[in-house]
């Protein structure tokens, strides 16, 4: 019933209990007073409101509450009130003719006070009371009454009003009466208001109230508000007060309501501005009043207006018509100003393309627009779009200042069979689009492609134009059931710049992307960028937000995706990704083959990547053939870098589940996979803060998997050294299963040219989780690069590092790695100069005691491995302790089949005589923790080399070192000129009983002595101790010496000076002292055997 009658307002008075005797269990100090805000004398009406109490207390501290016990008069009972405060009552309209009442409770503690609200019934019920006329509309209408009481009729002289009929009566005594109401044309100026009453014999009056407008407002023949053109016009309507719930107007009328004078009634006053119209067409509305507690609906008469031409663009339809027009080479003046130089087109408000059910891009290939758009900052709203804004943007066009609205949706889809380019404000721009921005969601499905394709939040391809200060800030996705045999490039500002002169300056992105198209075609690629798919045209100073770019697909055999751009030509600067970048790649066959992944730039081809920065988080979850990622770039081919950032984190997954379980070839950098670039004169500060992980990575029984990871580069083929590159990024990877190489650096995995005044302090660390099976693979570890892979000659020089660098074993029943370790340099086969370094990390080869002979690994304080090449180290301090833990019991003179643990150089083996290994100058400090290998200050093996000028204060221990000496461990066909050692520690271990002890030298210089070898103007002050498992007696000094622990005939001693101790022991502690070295008996403690006999040899204290 509610939704047919109207109630009336008049009402009855409604009754209020507030006896004192309804205070429970309270003290008489506790006073609670409550007061109603609605006129007590009229009383609250049968029709809808909210109406208001207020509760005082005397004590300002009380909490209370209020609950009701009807459901037509609520209140908040959870709303917790202290001291003296209002109380909000929401009443639903009384429907019946009879009062109703409801208890509210108020409640404080142990206290309460009951309050009764009574709500008066309806005296009339009234088929309509409110009417709204025109000035020259005449009103013959009929009024349904409802009622049990009898009634009489008052009213104004302009209105005529009796009952009509025979009044029937109901089966509940209510009798239903018709009443007629005339009114005229209103023949004054101004307007008129006043109601019929319906007066009772008992209760307050009803109400029939008209509003009817005089000749001051407008009127056309057939009873509309004629409104003119130009517009400012206002009027006022009046309505009962409260009557109205509602005002429904068009967005080119303005209403507002205000109390009239009296109290009694409302005013609402109408305001109409300008017609600006861009479609050649005036206007009309309806506006409608809502009366309260009915749903009824007043109308006004109909408001017309003509229009003025707009000059510009003002709605959905006027856009289209101009867009038409322009293609077809029409009279496009309707919608222009004048512009010296050209067409100039103004955008006058925001724009609603509900009504455009389908769009017509603004601008052919054949008629570009080539005039100046200006969107003046009004929003396109409300369009579902399937195509871009413009076609083609003309060269000396201009597009500014568009934006559309997150209400708005744009889907590109449908069959492709030549080179086509979408965007959301322009498909191809050869000019200008500036200060654009979208909030549309835009999706591209449901698409085949036999032709190049591109997309772009703002333009699809931008060909020798620019794109300037425009922003992306939605969503855009391409889905799996986008199908191309050609190459697809995605981007969140252009798809494709094409053109040396095409520039993206100062633009943003800040939606998510996501890409999961399918490219046929082996010679196609995907190209993604958070900025551009593809550049070849100046990026700068552009950045993205922090959501999501996703690209996972099977089958594109190439992939390239930056955060800025996925694939570029030219020169990128100043640009900052912030968004997380995960790709998922599974190879099927070879559908997916190659991906470069960089926080800025997939793949640098060739121009310049400067001052960028990534702080999005990287992820490649993928099984395909070749992978290269950088925090910058992927894969830098040419071109030249400057004070490029990269603090984010970087990881490599394998996928568990598949058959391949991970990528075949990796380069993963902190700033560039693969850099075969420059650096500028000015790149002092090119930096990674961002950790590498490489986790799952496994590969099938071909052992085919090769891994460069770098904190700077994973690998590095610049024609250039480098220089001044730093990395504070750790860079760990877990050990899953067989692989052919790992190249671990601190600032490069592998490189092909040297590298100076260069810093690491991020730790470089493999965690061993498997029993390794082939034997044949090689881990190469580098504080500043893990292998030096090509080059005539490759230095480096200034170099620091001070992360730990080394390897994690989980279990001793693995197998020891084919590892090889360097606080600076870990392996070269290649000429190389390491000087001036320093490392300050602890190196960490730790393998295993699961036994494995003939394995050859090697740990060194600066390089790890030098094979069969020219080389020198130079200048190098070493100051941290060096561990080698490898259960190796080869002790054939073969250096590959050996471990290795030098202070300086792990093993050093020169390409000839002639062509030999150089360490001179350098120090070493730190202990050398070592099992079964050679182990000593300077180097663990030493063939083809020459040390010279070197000093080693540290110590070697462990659990079983053999060939341990100070200066070199074994030394094959080399020399040792000039060298000290103070040593307080020199241990040799030797599982295999007396009988072999002197296969297990300790030496103050060299451990074994081998060849035609030298040790010349060399000093050892050492202890030294050998565990030979069995009990000490006086042969126990053989294959310890001071200056050499064994030797072969051919070698030489000469002019060196000893002193310290022999002992026996274990694990480095002095069990029984042998001798004590004097100046009496200095000469039996110089060699440890009789192979050689030393020329010129002296007792020395350690006193320098």
């Amino acid at each position: 019933m509610k939704k047919y009658i109207l109630i009336l307002t008049a009402v009855v008075l409604a009754v209020m209990s507030c006896s004192t005797d309804n205070i429970e269990n309270g003290p008489s100090s506790l006073d609670i007073e409550i007061v109603p805000a609605w006129d007590i004398t009229r009383g609250i009406t049968s029709a809808s409101q909210t109406v208001k109490l207020t509760v005082n207390l005397n004590v300002q501290t009380i909490h209370w509450q209020v609950s009701s016990d009807s459901e037509w008069c609520k209140v908040d009972s959870d709303l917790i009130h202290t001291g003296s405060d209002e109380v909000e009552l929401v009443v639903e309209s009384n429907d019946s003719f009879d009062k109703r009442n409801a208890v509210l409770t108020v409640t404080a503690g142990r206290y309460t006070r009951k309050v009764e609200i009574d709500q008066a019934g309806n005296v009339f019920v009234m088929s309509d009371v409110y009417k709204i006329l025109g000035s020259n509309e005449a009103l013959s209408y009929d009024v349904e009454v409802r009622t049990t009481s009898e009634w009489t009729i008052e009213a104004p002289d302009w209105i005529e009003a009796e009952k009509v009929g025979t009044p029937t009566v109901d089966e509940f005594g209510q009798t239903t009466t018709v009443m007629h109401v005339s009114i005229d044309a209103n023949p004054g100026e101004q307007s008129r208001y006043g109601a019929v009453q319906l007066i009772p014999t008992e209760g307050y009056n009803g109400e029939f109230t008209v509003f009817q407008f005089g000749s001051e407002v407008n009127m056309t023949d057939d009873g509309k508000i004629a409104v003119a053109a130009e517009g400012n016009v206002s009027f006022e309507v009046t309505a009962p007060f409260g009557i109205i719930e509602k005002v429904e107007v068009p967005y080119w009328v303005q209403c507002t309501e205000t109390p009239a004078e009296d109290g009694l009634n409302s005013v609402f006053e109408f305001w109409i501005g300008k017609n600006l119209s861009d479609t050649k067409a005036g206007r009309e509305c309806v506006v409608e009043f809502t009366v309260k507690d009915s749903g009824r609906s007043i109308a006004l008469p109909a408001i017309t207006q003509d229009f003025v031409p707009a000059g510009g663009i003002v709605t959905g339809p006027g856009f289209k018509m101009f867009a038409e027009a322009w293609n077809a080479g029409e009279d496009i003046s309707y919608w222009t100003t004048e512009n010296e130089g050209g067409v100039l087109v103004n955008v006058l408000s925001d724009i609603n393309m509900s009504e455009v059910e389908t769009w017509t891009p603004i601008g052919t290939a054949a008629r570009p627009f080539d005039g100046v758009f200006r969107g003046n900052g009004w929003l396109v709203k409300a369009w579902k779009g399937d195509a871009s804004l413009f076609g083609h943007v003309g060269a000396g066009a201009t597009v500014q200042d568009i934006i559309v609205d997150e209400d708005c949706s744009i889907t590109f889809s449908g069959s492709v069979t030549s080179e086509s380019w979408f965007g959301v404000i322009a498909g191809v721009s050869y000019g200008v689009i500036e200060n654009c921005e979208n909030r549309a969601a835009v999706a591209v499905e449901n698409l085949d492609a036999s032709a190049e394709t591109s997309f772009g939040g703002i333009v699809g391809l931008c060909d020798n134009g620019t794109v300037r200060n425009c922003k992306n800030k939605a969503s855009f996705t391409v889905a799996e059931s986008v199908v191309s045999n050609a190459s697809l490039n995605t981007g969140g500002i252009a798809g494709k710049s094409h053109g040396e002169s095409s520039s993206i300056v100062s633009c943003s992105n800040d939606g998510s992307m996501n890409v999961y198209a399918r490219i046929s075609e082996v010679s196609s690629a995907l190209r993604i960028g958070g900025i551009a798919g593809e550049a070849a045209g100046v990026v700068s100073g552009c950045s993205t937000g922090e959501k999501m770019l996703i690209v996972s697909t099977d089958a594109s055999r190439t992939v390239y995706c930056g955060g800025v751009a996925g694939y570029s030509t030219a020169a990128v600067s100043d640009c900052v990704n912030a968004q997380p970048v995960s790709t998922t790649l599974y190879r099927s066959g070879d559908a997916v083959y190659n991906e470069y992944t960089g926080g800025v730039v997939g793949y640098q081809a060739s121009g310049s990547i400067k001052s960028c920065t990534n702080r999005g988080s990287m992820i490649s979850s993928s099984n395909q053939q070749y992978l290269y990622m950088g925090g910058i770039a992927g894969d830098f081919a040419e071109g030249e870098a400057e004070n490029n950032v990269n603090v984010a984190k970087l990881d490599l997954q394998g996928d568990a589940t598949s058959a391949v379980k991970g990528v075949r070839y990796a380069s993963v950098g902190g700033l560039y996979g693969r850099f075969g670039a420059v650096q500028s004169d000015s790149d002092k500060n090119s930096s990674n803060s961002g950790p590498i992980t490489v986790l799952n990575v496994e590969t099938a029984a071909d052992n085919s998997t090769t891994l460069n990871l770098g904190g700077v580069a994973g690998y590095i083929d610049s024609e250039s050294p480098l220089s001044s590159l730093t990395n504070t990024g750790a860079v760990t990877a877990d050990l899953v299963a067989n692989f052919t190489a790992f190249a671990i650096g601190g600032i490069a995995g592998s490189t092909e040219c040297g590298i100076s005044d260069s810093k690491n302090s991020g730790t470089l660390m493999i965690n061993n989780g498997i029993l390794l099976k082939n034997t044949s693979s090689r881990i190469c570890f580098g504080g500043i690069a893990g292998r030096n892979v090509a080059g005539d000659l490759n230095t480096y020089s200034g170099c620091v590092n001070d992360g730990e660098v080394g390897i994690s074993t989980k279990s001793n029943d693995f197998n020891i790695l084919p590892a090889f370790t360097g606080g600076i340099l870990g392996y070269t086969e290649m000429p190389v100069a390491v000087k001036g370094c320093e490392n300050n990390g602890y190196v960490n080869s730790s393998g295993a005691n699961n036994k494995y002979d003939g394995l050859f690994s090697a740990a060194g304080g600066i390089v790890g491995a030098i094979v069969e090449t020219v080389a020198e180290v130079a200048d190098c301090i070493v100051s941290v302790d060096i561990r080698n833990y490898a259960y190796n019991r080869n002790i054939d003179m073969d250096p590959f089949k050996m471990c290795h643990c030098g202070g300086i150089v792990g093993c050093a083996v020169g390409e000839s005589q002639s062509n030999i290994v150089k360490i001179s100058n350098c120090s070493n400090s730190g202990a050398l923790e070592n099992k079964r290998s050679t182990a000593a200050g300077i180097v663990g093996f030493a063939k083809y080399a020459a040390v010279s000028d070197c000093r080693f204060t540290g110590s070697v221990v462990g659990s079983g070192p053999h060939f341990a000496a100070g200066i070199a461990g074994c030394l094959s066909d080399a020399s040792v000129t000039d060298c000290i050692v103070k040593s307080p520690d020199i241990y040799s271990h030797s599982s295999l009983g007396f009988n072999s002890i002197n296969h297990f030298p300790a030496a103050g210089i060299v451990g074994y002595l081998y060849g035609k070898s030298s040790v010349s103007r060399c000093k050892a002050f050492a202890t030294l101790i050998q565990n030979v498992g069995s009990t000490a007696n006086e042969q126990m000094h053989v294959g310890m010496g001071l200056i050499a622990g064994i030797s072969t005939a051919g070698s030489t001693i000469s002019d060196c000076g000893v002193g310290g101790t022999l002992n026996t022991g274990s694990a480095g502690k002095v069990q029984n002292v042998i001798m004590t070295v004097t100046s009496d008996n200095f000469g039996n403690c110089i060699v440890g055997d009789g192979n050689v006999t030393p020329s010129g040899c002296y007792y020395w204290n350690g006193q320098e």
